[in-house]
């Protein structure tokens, strides 16, 4: 990949942590069993641990990407 410059990088990379998160979310939901609940939490924690250092650019507190996750999340739930 080439990038414009280092916001360019920076965006592209939280792009793909939601696009990541997202198709995560997609193939669980909708569903009422609760074992997918707890299939969803475990490899979202998987992916969160194997990406554990990209994640500490993007995830500070009251940073903006902190407001997007939670922005994400309630967009998938509803």
């Amino acid at each position: 990949m080439h990038y414009q410059d280092v916001f360019d990088l920076y965006e592209q990379l939280e792009k793909e942590l939601f696009d990541q998160l997202g198709g995560l979310y997609d193939e669980t939901f909708p569903s009422q069993d609760p074992l997918d609940m707890l299939s969803f939490l475990n490899k979202t924690t998987e992916y969160l641990k194997e990406n554990q250092y990209m994640l500490t650019l993007f995830v500070k507190p009251n940073g903006p990407t902190t407001n997007q996750f939670k922005a994400f999340f309630k967009e998938k739930k509803s």
